[in-house]
C-alpha cells in the first residue's frame, strides 16, 4: 500500500515540478478546478465526468478540470466514479464498450482540452485525474496499471 501511495505522491511531485518549470500556472490568474458543472435553470446540476460538465465549469472561469477514472478490463481509462457502472457491472472486470452509454474515455477529454482553449482565460487547461483502484473493492490492481496507462497517454499527449 505505502509503495502505491508513495508513487502517487512521486508523480504528483514529479508533474508538479515539471509544470512549475515550465510556468504552466504562470497564467496571472488563480487556479480552479471544476468538478461538476452547475448548468442553468431548470437543470442545476451537470453530471460529473461528462464534456457538459467541463465545458460548463470552463465557462464559469475554471482553470482547469477534474475527473474520476478506473481502468478497464481492456485497458481503455473510463471516466467512471462507483466501480459498479449504472448498468450493473463491476468497471475493472468489464470492456469499455461493455459500459453505459455515454461513458467518456480518457482520449475524449484530452481531445476535448486539445479544442476548448476558448473556454478559458487562460490557453492551458490543467487536469486532476482522480485514479480510483481501491484495494476493498472488486477488480482491484495490486500493479496499479492505471497510473502507468495514465502517465503514458499524458506524456504522448504532450509530445
Amino acid at each position: 500500500k505505502f509503495k502505491m501511495v508513495g508513487f502517487g505522491f512521486l508523480l504528483v511531485l514529479l508533474l508538479t515540478v515539471e509544470a512549475i518549470e515550465n510556468n504552466f500556472w504562470d497564467t496571472g490568474y488563480p487556479i480552479i478546478t471544476s468538478e461538476l458543472g452547475f448548468g442553468e435553470s431548470p437543470v442545476v446540476n451537470v453530471t460529473e465526468n461528462t464534456i457538459e460538465a467541463f465545458q460548463d465549469g470552463l465557462h464559469r472561469g475554471a482553470s482547469s478540470i477534474e475527473f474520476t477514472t478506473r481502468l478497464t478490463a481492456d485497458l481503455k481509462i473510463a471516466l467512471i466514479h462507483n466501480v459498479v457502472a449504472s448498468n450493473g457491472l463491476i468497471v475493472p472486470l468489464s470492456n469499455f464498450s461493455d459500459l453505459p452509454e455515454g461513458t467518456l474515455e480518457l482520449n475524449d477529454v484530452i481531445n476535448f482540452i486539445q479544442n476548448a482553449s476558448d473556454l478559458t482565460k487562460s490557453d492551458q487547461i490543467g487536469m486532476n485525474i482522480m485514479m480510483q483502484n481501491n484495494p476493498i473493492e472488486p477488480g482491484y490492481d495490486p500493479d496499479f496499471k492505471i497510473s502507468s496507462e495514465i502517465v503514458t497517454r499524458i506524456i504522448d499527449y504532450q509530445y
